[in-house]
């Protein structure tokens, strides 16, 4: 015996002849602009995707922090010609400095002298200044650490030791000033100045959730080391 069941048209399932305005809406093409295609949601993701993509292109090539110091360096030019007491406070703070500080100074910023920093230093910092809106973390700072040297800052709390650091590895944008790290200036060169120094944070950088293998192996990756080298370096390490 056939039994045959009434199924309604489920190609419209609800239109405004049966349902008035509760209209269930209904599209043949899912893929359509209108409503309830997904065609500007997929044409969302897909700029959303290019978008995030050339951003992370401008972040890997350095383009925005080379942004970032153009419009210091702006900032600064404009403060320096609107400040008519600069030279006179620098004046004042050099009369405050102690000798060697001074002396170390004048070596940095001679610019005569200049290009034969760079075979005696490992690492010049001249005039260094970091502000944080209107508070001055680091005030042109100026020493250079000769190859070979331990160097060391030392400092009561809110100095701008850290600041420093950080800057010279990169954490921190340099309001003004610069830094060379084996001729390498960190501004433009940052990714080829993290390949020639090591640093050990102020605070515990591990994470928890990691091994010390697995953290080894995690760094390996973020400094582009090979698959088939990780093993030797890690156990070098």
């Amino acid at each position: 015996m056939n039994i045959t069941i009434p199924v309604p048209d489920v190609i419209k399932p609800c239109c405004k002849d049966v349902c008035g305005e509760t209209c269930f809406p209904w599209t043949d093409n899912f893929f359509s602009l209108d409503n309830p295609g997904i065609g500007r949601l997929i044409l969302l993701f897909i700029f959303q995707g290019i978008f995030f993509w050339f951003l992370i292109v401008l972040v890997e090539l350095n383009v925005i922090r080379s942004f970032r110091y153009a419009v210091n360096r702006l900032k600064t030019s404009i403060l320096n010609k609107i400040g008519s007491n600069e030279d006179k406070k620098n004046v004042e703070m050099n009369e405050k400095e102690d000798e060697d500080v001074r002396h170390e100074s004048e070596r940095i910023n001679n610019k005569e002298k200049a290009a034969k920093l760079f075979e005696t230093d490992a690492m010049i910092i001249r005039k260094l200044t970091k502000d944080y809106g209107s508070f001055r973390a680091v005030d042109h700072i100026s020493y250079g650490v000769k190859r070979g040297e331990c160097f060391g800052l030392l400092g009561v709390n809110g100095a701008g030791k850290t600041t420093t650091f950080k800057m010279i590895t990169g954490d921190e944008t340099i309001s003004s000033g610069d830094i060379y790290v084996n001729g390498c200036n960190v501004k433009n060169s940052i990714q080829e100045v993290q390949r020639q120094i090591g640093y050990c944070p102020q605070f515990d950088g591990l994470l928890e959730q990691l091994t010390g293998r697995e953290t080894l192996v995690l760094f390996c990756r973020l400094r582009g080391i090979k698959e088939n080298d990780m093993e030797r370096h890690i156990q070098d390490i």
